[in-house]
């Protein structure tokens, strides 16, 4: 991926070519008709060049101005809409969409987006979430893709992108895009079962099909601690997750020189199992268990794994100490 690319020029870029429409056109359904430049619009504005270059088409993420966009559930239905059209039309079209946005173009976006240092994997849940939603048409789901990364290419924003298309969701499909169920359990532990003192600085690295998958993950020493989800809201959090991890599924704090985790009313639940004596500890019941059982906190070590939903394992790592 050339360096020289941003969310934006990768979007318009896209738009080009899965809707045949120019920067001009593109920018002409995106921007936004309220006036902010001394009577002007930033639609008014399309026809100056430098303006849609700099402003729009090739901006830097830290520099984007939410303000010059138009509602992204508009714009996004309008897109989607040429787009299915230039595909042929029909469910084969709504499919075609629905693959591309959710596969390649996804990929694109969220490598693109930590490159500027963004989360791209907020993004990526979000589309997982919309794969996974039980919606009456697919067209819908066609929609809220094409919004996702519409909403993250404009504004470079993965957070801000999930809430439009959760709010969308929410308000006209009469839905919400919840957290898959399934169920917690030990399945695969990994290795690194060393036990340390419990006042080291810990990281948390996935397993995945046995092995762990870098990178490893600091454990913030703050008082908020570390939010462990698929969309947490702010501060010190890890979302390299499966689809069936809630927004925000666990907390993991240090207090007193000791490190503990305590669910946060996920809909799967979590467990842990004991680096040293492989023993299951349930830290949060799922929700169709739980039956009005709060969650307690839990202490962790390092050689701990902890199991949230079905497929999203840690293992607790010492960092140093």
């Amino acid at each position: 991926m050339p360096d020289n690319q941003t969310p934006a020029s990768v979007l318009f870029d896209d738009l080009r070519r899965q809707a045949g429409l120019s920067n001009r056109d593109a920018a002409r359904i995106l921007l936004s008709t309220r006036p902010i430049y001394e009577g002007r619009s930033p639609r008014d504005r399309i026809e100056d060049r430098t303006f849609l270059s700099r402003e729009v088409v090739h901006i830097r993420p830290e520099n984007v101005n939410p303000s010059l966009y138009a509602d992204f559930s508009q714009s996004a239905q309008n897109i989607c809409a040429r787009i299915v059209a230039r595909f042929g039309g029909g469910d084969a079209a709504y499919a075609q969409v629905i693959n591309y946005y959710s596969g390649d173009a996804m990929q694109r976006m969220a490598m693109l987006l930590n490159n500027y240092g963004r989360d791209g994997q907020i993004y990526i849940n979000t589309v997982r979430r919309v794969r996974s939603a039980q919606l009456r048409r697919e067209n819908d789901r066609a929609v809220l893709l094409v919004m996702a990364y519409v909403a993250v290419g404009c504004l470079a924003d993965p957070r801000a992108a999930a809430a439009i298309v959760e709010q969308f969701t929410r308000r006209q499909l009469a839905t919400d895009l919840v957290t898959m169920e399934t169920s917690v359990g030990p399945n695969r532990t990994g290795a690194f079962m060393q036990q340390a003192p419990s006042n080291d600085s810990l990281g948390l690295v996935r397993v995945v099909d046995g092995a762990v998958k870098p990178p490893i993950h600091e454990l913030s020493s703050g008082p908020q601690g570390t939010l462990i989800g698929s969309l947490p809201i702010e501060g010190s959090c890890i979302t390299d997750v499966e689809v069936d991890v809630s927004r925000q599924h666990l907390v993991v704090w240090q207090q007193a020189g000791r490190w503990w985790c305590q669910g946060l009313e996920s809909t799967n639940g979590t467990v842990l199992i004991n680096g040293a004596t492989k023993e299951i500890v349930t830290v949060e019941l799922p929700r169709s268990a739980r039956r009005g059982v709060a969650p307690k906190p839990i202490e962790i070590k390092p050689g701990d794994t902890l199991c949230l939903g079905l497929n999203t394992r840690f293992l607790v790592m010492r960092m140093r100490g």
